[in-house]
């Protein structure tokens, strides 16, 4: 056995690729990747860069169904399709638990179909960004070896495992209630509402001193606009009126679609669309960004000046950033952050199931309480009738059968 052990950070999938490349470079290979978790980014570039050390027939991918679910079965296809000049396909590994492994492997056959020869590299980077992509992602640990008995027994394991194609994703038996229970709850998204408005967001808040303390009860703060608290004083400078004529809708779509739980209504993904509008969430944008323009000079000198009258009167204590730059800082994180900015537009916050598929309390918890909620109406919703009707034919197709009658 001739292997290699190592703990890296950085060039993690060319570190993977190397090892993978201590093979015999005459013949072709079948590339295994097995990984609980995926991320068709991080499998494109692995993929491409094993080609490089090596000459591959074709690609076989195992990933958790749970994880497949995530992305689709189109989504996963469509994936395999992309590839023109080598065969690509992805397993779906069902199993009562979590699919965990992570071990890649290149593997040549003779005509027999027997083992001749390879590399195996085993470790703890899933096949995702963090894992062996992105700089600054996880530390791994990678070890390799060119054992054919090693390699046949890992063939062997894939072997026995129950495996679903990307068509096969959305058919369960009652022995798959937990990956049923996951995949319907990823039908749809979460959306919960926001009550931070713009003028909370840019205020600038001011730590006061012993002194500010005790003279906190001082009406002259409260007539300078200050909002006073116990330990801090703080002041909304910009000023930016804007109602979205579109919130009404949000409720009526809520009430008409929503299923709600304790992270909020849950709606199902063709409904959110219509949260935002394109042209809408642009025109806003043009609007407040044309309003940060025309207050940004003024807002700044009313913060410095009443920042200098209160550290003269000795009534704040001196922060470590000014206000002004402070003030700067958020009105920059604002223009370049998409998820703020829908926030502040829509007064609403959207988000998909918060829970890793590891957390299977949590997910069953929810679950049921979507259950409970759907079934205690007398007037049921459209989506609450779909939800239930799913659970009860275990079909995540009659979702969206009875979402679209």
């Amino acid at each position: 056995m001739d292997n290699n052990y190592l703990h890296i950070r950085s060039m993690k999938k060319q570190c993977l690729a190397e090892m993978l490349g201590r093979i015999d470079k005459r013949r072709y290979h079948t590339l295994h990747l097995c990984s609980c978790y995926f991320d068709s980014d991080a499998a494109f570039k692995l993929i491409t860069e094993v080609q490089n050390f090596a000459r591959i027939s074709d690609v076989r991918i195992f990933i958790d169904r749970r994880a497949a679910i995530e992305y689709g079965g189109d989504f996963l296809q469509e994936f395999c399709d992309s590839f023109q000049d080598v065969e690509v396909s992805i397993n779906a590994v069902e199993s009562n638990n979590l699919f965990h492994s992570k071990v890649y492997a290149l593997v040549a056959f003779d005509d027999y179909g027997t083992v001749v020869s390879g590399s195996i590299v085993l470790g703890s980077a899933n096949l995702t960004g963090a894992g062996l992509i992105r700089r600054g992602g996880n530390y791994e640990c990678l070890i390799d070896s060119q054992d054919t008995e090693i390699l046949e027994e890992h063939l062997s394991q894939l072997n026995k495992l129950k495996l679903l194609s990307p068509q096969q994703l959305n058919r369960f038996s009652r022995k798959e209630e937990f990956s049923f229970k996951y995949a319907l709850l990823q039908s749809g998204l979460f959306v919960h509402k926001w009550n931070e408005n713009l003028e909370q967001y840019l205020s600038i808040r001011y730590r006061l001193s012993e002194n500010g303390k005790s003279r906190i009860t001082d009406q002259s703060l409260e007539v300078a606009g200050f909002n006073i608290e116990t330990a801090t004083v703080s002041k909304r400078y910009f000023r930016f009126d804007y109602i979205p004529e579109h919130l009404d809708n949000t409720e009526n779509l809520l009430r008409n679609y929503g299923i709600e739980t304790y992270l909020g209504h849950w709606l199902p993904l063709s409904e959110s669309e219509s949260m935002f509008d394109a042209n809408e969430l642009d025109a806003f944008k043009e609007q407040l960004f044309s309003e940060i323009d025309k207050q940004g000079k003024e807002v700044a000198r009313s913060i410095q000046n009443d920042y200098e009258y209160l550290l003269q009167e000795g009534l704040i204590e001196e922060p470590e950033v000014s206000p002004v730059d402070s003030f700067k800082s958020k009105l920059d994180s604002l223009t370049s952050n998409e998820l703020k900015l829908k926030r502040i537009y829509s007064k609403y916050e959207l988000f998909y199931l918060p829970f890793d598929i590891q957390r299977k309390e949590e997910i069953l918890y929810l679950f049921d309480e979507m259950v409970d909620v759907a079934e205690s109406r007398k007037r049921k919703n459209r989506t609450m009738k779909a939800f239930l009707e799913s659970y009860a034919a275990f079909s995540i197709d009659k979702f969206d059968e009875v979402l679209d009658e």
